[in-house]
């Protein structure tokens, strides 16, 4: 059951992306090396190593079709997060998971073990008995770490240029009163992410073409991994949202 805690507007972003701790699965003789790369971030980088994960914004996450992971668009780079299901129209929901820079991985990324602490958020449809205010897609937060949870509401207007889209992003423990926590709307060919007081948080290059074109995501103010966590979640739902009609 997610925790009883309403979503909250953004502090001030002022802190970069920490990568949390967590305990190694790796076997005892390989642990003392990992602790030792993860303290030295001029080894990390050197050519000995692969390339470090993604773990300072701004910066640009991607997702390929068909895949699970979620990782900057440098070449080799260690996936930052995992979905528990590929996006398209037939996954029910899906879960978004942190992927720990000491977590040992199969040939294609992702995480040979996967564990409960490892979910960030549930996303699923709203339940249809709601009302029209209450559609949507939920975005449920796992733990005490992540926000309790959080409805995306699309709308679709007809105007003079063609269709307009916008998100609203509203707490979900408010239902007579929702609050708009972020919103966003489509400006010159993508989607801008803003917070409740209109700063821009995130802008979203959406596949709208070819069936293999990447989702592409790109933090433009320095998040800290809480709310960076919470702006995947929310890109995520949004392409599953688009994806499955709902």
């Amino acid at each position: 059951m997610s925790p009883n805690h309403s979503a909250e507007p953004p502090p001030s972003y002022s802190a970069s992306v920490g990568i949390s701790a967590d305990e190694p699965d790796l076997p005892p003789d390989k642990q003392r090396l990992n602790e030792d790369l993860i303290r030295d971030d001029n080894d990390l980088a050197s050519n000995s190593h692969p390339p470090p994960p993604f773990s300072v914004t701004p910066g640009t996450l991607v997702l390929s079709p068909y895949s699970k992971l979620i990782h900057s668009p440098v070449s080799g780079a260690r996936p930052l997060y995992q979905l528990s299901d590929p996006l398209n129209r037939h996954a029910l929901n899906t879960s978004l998971m942190s992927i720990p820079i000491t977590r040992l991985l199969n040939e294609d990324g992702t995480m040979k073990t996967v564990r409960s602490k490892d979910e960030l958020y549930h996303i699923y449809e709203a339940h249809p008995a709601f009302t029209r205010l209450d559609k949507g897609v939920i975005i449920s937060g796992q733990h005490a770490e992540q926000f309790g949870g959080v409805r995306l509401r699309r709308d679709i207007s007809v105007g003079i240029t063609g269709l307009k889209t916008v998100y609203d992003v509203l707490s979900v423990d408010e239902s007579k009163h929702p609050r708009r926590l972020y919103h966003a709307k489509q400006k010159k060919g993508v989607l801008e992410w803003h917070d409740g007081g209109g700063e821009l948080i995130a802008v979203e290059s959406r596949a709208e073409g070819s069936m293999m074109d990447e989702e592409a995501l790109e933090i433009k103010i320095p998040l800290d991994k809480r709310h960076l966590d919470l702006m995947v979640a929310l890109w995520v739902a949004r392409i599953w949202q688009e994806k499955r009609g709902i």
